[in-house]
């Protein structure tokens, strides 16, 4: 079987494994690039994921090779035709010494960052809002769970807003079971937890569409909404949530998704700091934006010297 070693050198070709990657200047020159993650090795029913996902820029994967050569036939399906187009990255997103490195490379490049699949690698926020450039978006965010939860764990959840000895808000899209529980009641109480919590959500914007039909969503739908809506106080200052309706060309529905937004932080803006010291307390980074704006302000009263 084939492997990475067997493929390289190549310009289209990263590997975050070994050696020190450099980023070839036909690409390194554009901008707002789009990055799919968990694709670039395999292939569906014979459609390679290069040509499956041909309008993103950059792949990025383990890598697998499905058959012993799924691997080189993405890589002569890129040759052929995206020559000096598009890149594959070969990362271990276990390792987060790669991850570092594949984002100062990458850092402010691209307008969109999406994952192949409910089990793709999904990167830590720091990271996302450090790839992402300006107005870019980021989806596929979180890992979808696959564990069963008991009727009662989701009754404490509820009640107390976390699980007990499990410390991954993951688990909220568990499915729920319980034999003789009234999921109807359950489904009501989801409903009024989310209204709670969109409420009190300062950094996350729910579609007006949403709001309004929650009784319309099945009860996995509602865990979806709450688990995005617990990402509300861990967003980085200049990334904005967003719950709403997203088309892709490589699905044919359009489906609910939570997404983030990179956006201008408005510091000056004294309810801006306000909010996050009142959800996070002060830390280094909130020391260091009220530092920025003091000399700002200074300079503005007293002339710049």
């Amino acid at each position: 079987m084939e492997t990475i070693v067997d493929l390289l050198p190549n310009e289209h070709l990263l590997d975050f494994n070994n050696g020190n990657p450099v980023i070839p200047t036909w690409i390194n020159q554009r901008h707002n690039l789009r990055l799919i993650i968990g694709a670039g090795d395999l292939d569906h029913s014979g459609i390679t994921n290069i040509q499956m996902f041909h309008n993103y820029d950059v792949f990025f994967c383990r890598p697998w090779n499905n058959n012993g050569i799924s691997l080189r036939r993405n890589v002569e399906y890129l040759l052929a035709n995206f020559s000096r187009q598009k890149l594959i990255c070969f990362i271990d997103a276990s390792d987060l010494s790669q991850i570092e490195l594949f984002t100062t490379l990458f850092s402010g490049m691209f307008s969109l960052i999406d994952g192949h699949g409910g089990h793709c690698p999904h990167l830590p926020l720091e990271n996302i809002q450090r790839l992402l450039a300006e107005g870019g978006e980021a989806m596929n965010i979180f890992e979808w769970s696959e564990c069963l939860m008991t009727y009662n764990e989701a009754d404490h959840w509820l009640k107390n807003g976390y699980f007990k000895g499990i410390n991954n808000d993951n688990y909220l899209t568990s499915r729920i079971y319980g034999e003789g529980s009234d999921f109807d009641q359950l489904k009501d109480r989801f409903i009024t937890k989310t209204q709670e919590m969109i409420s009190s959500a300062s950094n996350i914007v729910v579609a007006d569409e949403f709001i309004d039909n929650l009784d319309k969503f099945n009860l996995q739908d509602l865990q979806y909404i709450c688990r995005s809506l617990c990402f509300n106080p861990n967003l980085p200052l200049n990334l904005i949530g967003k719950i709403s309706t997203v088309s892709k060309d490589w699905k044919e529905e359009p489906h609910m998704e939570f997404t983030v937004v990179k956006q201008t932080a408005e510091f000056m803006d004294g309810r801006f700091i306000s909010e996050y010291i009142s959800r996070n307390g002060t830390d280094s980074l909130s020391d260091r934006a009220l530092h920025i704006m003091g000399a700002i302000v200074s300079d503005l009263e007293n002339g710049i010297p």
